[in-house]
């Protein structure tokens, strides 16, 4: 788990459309694991459930981060919250 957080931790860009690489990463993030990614969520822009997409993920990505653990995913960076969240807004717009 500490080497997958090292990985997505040394992540600096993140790609206009939400892609992540964690695919050659500097010297600089040592011990991370070298075969890690994120779990992605693919959801239309326009739904009559848009609220509900929204609540869901916003959960997903704050509070149902404690269970990640327990299911052997790293948390979260807060460069990585803080797009996924400027993406979550544009649902339903």
């Amino acid at each position: 788990m500490k080497s997958v957080e090292a990985a997505a931790s040394a992540v600096k860009t993140i790609n206009p459309d939400n892609s992540i690489s964690l695919a050659n990463l500097p010297p600089s993030a040592k011990g991370a694991y070298p075969i890690s990614t994120y779990t992605y969520v693919i959801v239309p822009l326009k739904s009559s459930k848009a609220q509900a997409l929204q609540e869901f993920i916003n959960y997903a990505i704050g509070p149902g981060q404690e269970d990640g653990e327990a299911l052997d995913f790293a948390p979260l960076p807060a460069q990585v919250t803080a797009a996924d969240k400027k993406a979550i807004a544009k649902i339903g717009s």
